[in-house]
């Protein structure tokens, strides 16, 4: 609950629209998909790590530092 809240208050700030996300989990290894949008731009970005927690830490970090790399999403929610 926690990460969605922070999440859309951070990407907000960025000039980004929260659309939401997805954890999977397989073979333990994780994969965090974070959706968004700048303007009418869907976006996305994907995370990798041995647990959904440990995802969620490192888009926080790299949302932080201004490291995430978005790339257009080629299947958007919306």
């Amino acid at each position: 609950m926690l990460f969605t809240v922070y999440g859309q208050k951070i990407l907000s700030q960025s000039g980004l629209r929260w659309d939401g996300f997805v954890v999977r989990q397989r073979d333990g290894q994780a994969l965090l998909t974070v959706k968004a949008r700048e303007n009418d731009t869907p976006l996305v970005v994907f995370m990798t790590s041995d647990t959904p927690i440990g995802c969620m830490h490192r888009f926080l970090e790299g949302l932080e530092d201004d490291r995430l790399r978005w790339t257009k999403d080629r299947y958007p929610w919306f």
